[in-house]
């Protein structure tokens, strides 16, 4: 039998909508495009902690929010990587309690989006 040793990441997205029904999106430093807010879970943290800390990173944001999981995309694995890892996404829309959002430390633009300028977002066919 032959044992494969693999790292395993989770990563988190948020879908965060406004009133007229866009979505929030992030030009993240060193990535070529737009994509949903979030990333890996840093070991130890829970579901919560880290949405918070990429929502801080990100989008500067502080305070409350739910979360309600959207999907979980099957896990895939990762190009370029040291170590082969594979990455399971989970996608959530999150409510947070108010609209404050700037551009955090991991970005380099923020704006909320038509549905229909997002057809290169990762996790947008799953938003009802």
């Amino acid at each position: 039998m032959e044992y494969n040793d693999h790292l395993f990441r989770v990563s988190i997205k948020a879908v965060i909508r406004n009133a007229r029904g866009e979505v929030l999106v992030v030009h993240e430093k060193g990535q070529s495009g737009w994509g949903f807010p979030g990333g890996g879970m840093d070991h130890g943290e829970t579901l919560k902690e880290a949405m918070k800390r990429e929502l801080y990173e990100e989008l500067g944001y502080e305070g409350e929010f739910t979360m309600k999981l959207l999907t979980a995309e099957d896990a895939r694995l990762l190009p370029s990587r040291a170590v082969e890892t594979w990455q399971l996404r989970l996608i959530y829309e999150v409510t947070t309690e108010n609209m404050n959002f700037s551009i955090g430390e991991h970005a380099l633009e923020i704006k909320f989006a038509p549905l229909d300028e997002l057809q290169d977002v990762p996790g947008v066919q799953f938003i009802s």
